[in-house]
């Protein structure tokens, strides 16, 4: 028996009567006006490609079922409403026929209505726009109505141009205040950029210093790739932000000081290649912290900007095309060998002198140990004395030292010992030696013949020149007409160990990096002979009364290629080129002086007319 009931059900803004017919086994409709197409009226499942398939008058579980669209129905039993729907084509299970009809029970018609519909619009391939919620229309009204209407009447006629800055500016309804880039500075200063790399830190404060002037009154988003673009590719001079950091660098007086004077900057226009990708990477990371960075207390992703797409300068490409122009020209070094040299051995041989004797001594274990021991100037930081073995003959760099997190222990030889233990001696090797601060070294640096733009610097160095001389110790006037090299320290002591033994897992485990960091162009920086004056080197006050002999270790690749056999080869060889030479220029004059007397012969003959 069979029993029918009506089924109210909403279709957009109109209503529509379905009749359904429920069986004992099942409730299936027999008209499906929820998926027909308005202006055909034909079924969607049956128009959207040429199918000989003929609906059947009685749907149920047959052979020739098609696809059904969602139907909504109301269950006597239970009070519920459920959406039944034909999700798959019927297929053969345990020798029986199955529909693998659904059924999806809701609580209301309503509820009901609202899943019958999102399941024909995936079924059919139909898209509806999302409904905005009241709080959303709220918004809408007050945007649209409220602000943009009394000051801007033709804004509808620019929806396309509205759309697309909401879509670049990441629009979106702000639950919470969004700060300004220079609010989210010191934000990204106190959180992330204090605990970098020294080289790290500068950079980063460079960088930000370029771009505060130009976006630091600005929200993150509209703080653009494109913005940042055109002034670091520009050719204009550009403003940034001075820091002003006092002698004594407390925290709190580096934070007070940070970008405090709007100054017009004097660096070289437009930037070189190497200072357009410090400036462009450390921009980069800034916006990508904005962007993943998570509040501290809350936890939640800030999302202030988008993602940086920033691409940086290629450094390979950039170095093959420097390398190139300097092929043509008449200088025989490499560019990268030119733009990051190490230190002679003259200016080795000043700085060591110059750190024995400034401030009593006090800091010249931090020098032996950055040239001498390969470790770096944040290791040397936190390197304890007890490391030092003069007895085994190794630096010990224990992981929570060592900038990688890998302990190493650090091959020691002569001239590095014999400096270590005369300190020891004098008491000056200390915790406190091994930790000059930063305006400290650079006196150091000017007093052994290295220019300096910052005046404090150079009045203190001859504030420490003038104490010298009052003790009797007069330092030459050392003048090497360039700036201290960045990284100099560990370049050299790099490149001098390689030399050494020409071995490159040797040098890299020895001053803790990893093969694949050790540039190249370091094989390239100096000669055997400055490395074999540089393993012997010594302070002058050392050896100025009292000669120290210092032997290379042993294993080194510091010989000489010219080996007696060689010598006497070269000689041989240039004897039998000088007089390969000497037969050379003889044939050429019994040439000149056969072909002289040819010339003779022909004009006689030409004379006499015969």
């Amino acid at each position: 028996m069979k029993t029918t009931f009506e089924v109210k059900q909403s279709c957009g803004d109109s209503a529509c009567k379905n009749v359904f017919y429920a069986s004992a086994d099942s409730l299936l409709p027999t008209s499906i006006d929820l998926a027909k197409d308005p202006a055909s009226g034909q079924d969607p499942a049956l128009t959207a490609e040429p199918s000989p398939l003929i609906q059947p008058v009685r749907a149920g579980r047959a052979k020739n079922q098609i696809q059904k669209s969602a139907t909504v129905h109301h269950l006597k039993k239970s009070g519920k409403w459920a959406v039944l729907v034909t999700l798959v084509e019927p297929r053969e299970l345990e020798g029986k026929m199955r529909s693998g009809r659904q059924k999806f029970e809701r609580q209301t018609q309503a509820l009901a209505n609202d899943l019958g519909v999102e399941i024909n619009n995936c079924l059919f391939g139909k898209e509806l726009a999302r409904q905005l919620n009241p709080h959303e229309i709220e918004l809408a009204k007050k945007l649209f109505w409220e602000l943009l209407e009394p000051k801007h009447p033709d804004w509808i006629e620019n929806l396309d141009e509205l759309v697309g800055f909401c879509e670049r500016a990441r629009f979106r309804i702000a639950r919470q205040r969004i700060p300004t880039v220079a609010e989210a500075v010191k934000i990204y200063w106190r959180e992330h950029v204090i605990g970098l790399e020294k080289e790290t830190l500068y950079n980063t404060r460079r960088a930000i210093a370029f771009l505060l002037p130009a976006f630091g009154h600005l929200k993150p988003v509209e703080m653009t790739d494109q913005l940042i673009l055109e002034p670091a590719h520009g050719k204009e001079p550009v403003p940034y932000m001075k820091t002003i950091w006092p002698a004594t660098l407390t925290p709190e007086e580096i934070a007070a000081g940070l970008w405090k004077t709007l100054a017009m900057s004097r660096s070289k226009r437009p930037w070189s290649p190497a200072f357009l990708r410090i400036f462009l990477t450390r921009a980069r990371a800034f916006k990508n912290w904005m962007h993943a960075s998570k509040d501290p207390l809350t936890g939640t992703v800030r999302d202030w900007c988008p993602l940086s797409q920033i691409e940086t300068p290629n450094l390979e490409e950039m170095t093959r095309i420097k390398n190139q122009q300097a092929a043509d020209s008449n200088q025989a070094a490499d560019w990268e060998c030119q733009q990051k040299p190490a230190l002679t051995i003259p200016q080795v041989q000043a700085l060591i002198d110059v750190a024995w004797v400034a401030w009593g001594g006090k800091y010249a274990p931090f020098y032996v140990h950055a040239l001498w021991c390969g470790s770096r100037s944040k290791e040397i930081r936190r390197t304890s004395t007890e490391s030092f073995d003069s007895k085994d003959g190794v630096l010990f760099v224990p992981a929570a030292v060592a900038k990688t997190d890998k302990g190493r222990e650090s091959q020691l030889y002569d001239n590095a010992i014999v400096m270590v233990e005369a300190l020891r001696k004098g008491g000056l090797y200390t915790r406190e030696g091994l930790k000059p601060s930063l305006k400290q070294r650079r006196i150091i640096h000017v007093l052994a013949g290295f220019e300096s733009i910052h005046f404090e610097t150079n009045r203190s160095a001859n504030k420490v020149r003038r104490n010298l001389a009052k003790q009797g110790i007069v330092l030459p006037e050392y003048n090497w007409r360039r700036p201290y090299p960045t990284n100099a320290l560990r370049r050299t002591a790099l490149s001098m160990h390689y030399k050494l033994f020409q071995n490159v897992q040797l040098t890299t485990g020895w001053g803790g990096n990893s093969p694949d960091i050790f540039k190249e162009f370091y094989k390239r920086l100096v000669t055997k002979d400055e490395a074999r004056q540089f393993w012997m080197l010594l302070p002058t006050w050392l050896t100025r009364k009292h000669p120290i002999t210092i032997n290379l270790p042993a294993g080194h690749k510091l010989d000489s290629a010219m080996t007696p056999g060689v010598v006497c080869g070269v000689s041989a060889a240039g004897a039998a080129m000088d007089e390969l030479h000497a037969e050379m220029e003889q044939a050429q004059k019994n040439w000149e002086a056969k072909d002289k007397e040819l010339k003779s012969a022909r004009k006689a003959i030409n004379g006499t007319g015969c």
